[in-house]
């Protein structure tokens, strides 16, 4: 590649990738990823999704079946007489249960109903609380802008530090007092969602003054577990620190929830049970003492989330795990519990990584597509598509790394699309130039060769060992004379057109037709180091091609005419020859012109396939020959052996040959001593194997000759070609 044209690569490159590199990040800014990023973020929690680690967590569920039963068995309807959560909560105990979490809000005192009185059934309730002092309750809170200053919430906030500004909540719902002076603790129900329809991350802390805060639900029920009292709540950019755990967080302050498998109201991800099955075991508690009565059911050291998994109760939500089926509220509060519980944290990418990672990728694959050939580029611009996805998909599945999959991917297409937009517009007009011009002659790797190296479009040339063919049909002159110039044209056309994709195949390269003739030759401009071989191989499938169309050409009534062939294998100089307007792709040299003149000698010699010693030796193993003549060429005055070419050594062909070249093999090194009789006998031996051979009686007529006149002593047995 020329200096010049490496420098106007550079360029174009620096200039592109700087351009891109202000669209990505307008683009990042924008936000224009971020619902695709989600998307992605969703099915790879379904599609990667996990059991609970440890079975430190379980649900009481407010289903259906439980409000039909109390409605049913007891003439109680929603809601519940505090009563009820009191036996369950008391049985809870005697199954020595750790924490019980409320994700119901008793924001009313309870009323009277069927002769339950409402006071006595929240005083039941209450000393169940105070008790045990192991219970969290709710409360909710909503966006305020200044907060809640309330002195009853004292002993549940949290003092706090923050690097950034904080969102002031206030409280409301609150559990009514009997509850709160009982309560262990009090956390925020409240799921913000700005609008979105499915639940990602939730807020950990609400803050109610610029250092003070309420935790959510589910941090609630954690820091009690921990008996974490007045730790201070410290906030950065991205982490939230309790004691000695930091927990990630996202950009706006929310921790994203690391999910397990599928939960939902039938099958959740935590060990569930029926409300009402709880009640009835507690109330079999209350009156026998046992609460092993139900062996089923094992809580010990437990967290238990009482919550509504009941449509009507209005507390159902979307989730990565169930974006279109129910899902309870009061499991997401129990998911962010049990993740704290095991420090199991989804790790986010940060942003300077992401841009670091975007603007490599972003230089890879503008490099290879602008810099690298053409034949490489593509397959590596696919596989680093291929690559962005597959490592997203690895980070997540085996570490929970939130790498931003798509968002890359789609940078990275982005680039691509660009990238190639740009070497269209650059370069490929000129490839598609060069292509066009050279398609219809040239064999493809010289094209594409040519498309990457213009440079090779000069005159001159290299030396180099290759193997030459020249081709011609026999009788052609007095066939042109017979026929129809239309119908020579289409029968010419048919046949180089046939012959010319054999050629090709054989990773030939086709050098000129000269009217009927073929030339061709192996070893350029793609180095082949068996160019002898394929040669070879490529004139008998080009015997095998004429059989097909001979038979054609006879059934249209079209003269059938045969091939002679020549092959050479030497050094030759093959390059642009030419002028500086005009030039072709060739080569030259003396083992040119040797090939040249074989293809005639066929007619001296009643052959079809000449090949030169030279050649004979690169594929005598591969091939099976016959030794023609010690032949010396036109205007050459050194004798060389020549032989043609049958057939490959492992074909059929060659095995029904076999015996007729040895029989005359034998006979022509008699010929070589002048033992005349001996070798006579064998050519007609020959003769016999196959009829009509014309170098067999060609041989014969000599020995009849020197028998009557023997050869001097310099005699070597050559014939000297006169014609060419």
């Amino acid at each position: 590649m020329s200096k010049a044209k490496r420098l106007n690569k550079y360029t174009t490159f620096s200039l592109v990738f700087i351009l891109l590199v202000i669209c990505l990040f307008g683009l990042q800014v924008s936000g224009v990823f971020e619902p695709v990023e989600k998307t992605l973020l969703d099915q790879k929690f379904r599609t990667f999704e996990r059991e609970v680690p440890q079975d430190r967590v379980s649900l009481a569920m407010i289903d259906q079946r439980s409000l039909d039963a109390f409605a049913q068995n007891h003439n109680i309807y929603w809601p519940w007489p505090r009563e009820v959560y009191g036996v369950v909560h008391n049985y809870l105990m005697a199954k020595q249960v750790r924490m019980v979490v409320y994700d119901v809000l008793f924001d009313q005192p309870d009323f009277d109903r069927n002769g339950i009185r409402g006071e006595l059934s929240d005083r039941y309730l209450e000393q169940m609380f105070g008790t045990y002092q192991n219970s969290v309750l709710s409360a909710q809170t909503v966006d305020s802008d200044s907060g809640y200053t309330s002195s009853n919430l004292d002993k549940f906030t949290y003092p706090t530090e923050s690097d950034s500004d904080q969102e002031l909540y206030s409280v409301h719902n609150l559990p009514i007092p009997r509850f709160l002076q009982t309560a262990r603790s009090v956390g925020s129900v409240a799921i913000p969602t700005k609008q979105e329809s499915i639940i990602r991350s939730v807020p950990l802390f609400f803050d109610l003054s610029e250092g003070s805060a309420l935790p959510a639900l589910g941090m609630a029920a954690w820091l009690s577990y921990m008996n974490f009292g007045d730790t201070v709540i410290r906030k950065n950019e991205n982490y939230l620190s309790v004691d000695s755990l930091q927990i990630p967080l996202q950009d706006d302050g929310k921790y994203l929830i690391n999910w397990y498998k599928k939960g939902g109201v039938e099958q959740g991800s935590f060990q569930h049970y029926s409300f009402y099955g709880l009640f009835k075991a507690g109330m079999e508690f209350r009156q026998t003492g046992n609460p092993k009565a139900d062996s089923l059911i094992e809580l010990k050291d437990k967290i238990v989330f009482i919550g509504a998994n009941a449509a009507g109760l209005s507390d159902i939500k979307s989730t990565p795990m169930s974006p279109i089926e129910p899902f309870p509220g009061v499991e997401i509060h129990a998911t962010v519990t049990n993740n704290l519980l095991e420090s199991d944290f989804i790790t986010t990418v940060s942003d300077s990584t992401k841009n670091i990672v975007l603007l490599f990728i972003a230089l890879l694959l503008l490099g290879v597509i602008l810099l690298a050939p053409s034949k490489i580029n593509i397959p590596i611009s696919i596989s680093i598509l291929i690559a962005i996805i597959l490592t997203g998909l690895m980070l997540f599945g085996s570490a929970r790394i939130w790498f931003p999959t798509a968002e890359l991917f789609l940078s990275a297409l982005f680039i691509t699309i660009v990238g190639y937009t740009t070497k269209y517009v650059t370069e490929d007009a000129q490839k598609r130039a060069i292509r066009s011009a050279f398609d219809l002659y040239l064999q493809k790797e010289l094209v594409e060769q040519i498309i990457e190296e213009p440079e090779l479009l000069k005159l001159g040339g290299d030396k180099k060992e290759l193997t030459v063919l020249f081709s011609d049909l026999a009788g052609f002159t007095t066939l042109s004379e017979k026929t129809p110039p239309e119908d020579l044209v289409k029968f010419l056309n048919e046949y180089l057109s046939e012959m010319t994709d054999i050629v090709f195949k054989n990773k030939g390269t086709l050098d000129k037709y000269i009217g009927d003739a073929i030339m061709a030759f192996w070893g350029a401009p793609v180095p082949e180091e068996d160019h002898a071989y394929y040669a070879c191989k490529c004139v008998l499938e080009m015997e095998e091609k004429l059989k097909e169309l001979q038979q054609k050409w006879r059934s249209e009534g079209l003269p059938a005419p045969h091939v002679r062939y020549g092959l050479n294998t030497g050094d030759m100089v093959v390059g642009n020859m030419g002028s500086k307007e005009r030039f072709s792709y060739t080569v030259l040299g003396d083992h040119v012109n040797l090939g040249a003149r074989l293809e005639p000698a066929n007619k001296d010699f009643g052959t079809r396939i000449l090949i030169s010693e030279f050649t004979y030796q690169k594929v005598k193993e591969r091939f099976l020959t016959r030794e023609v003549a010690l032949m010396k060429a036109k205007g050459k005055t050194e004798p060389i052996r020549i032989y043609e070419l049958i057939a490959e050594a492992d074909s059929e062909t060659a095995r029904q040959e076999r015996p007729f070249t040895e029989l005359f093999h034998s006979a022509l090194n008699h010929y070589y001593e002048r033992e005349w009789e001996l070798a006579e006998a064998k050519f007609r031996d020959a003769l016999e194997l196959r009829e009509a051979d014309m170098l067999c009686q060609i041989y014969l007529k000599n020995i009849e000759v020197f028998k009557k006149n023997p050869p001097g002593e310099n005699w070597e047995g050559s014939y000297q070609q006169i014609s060419k």
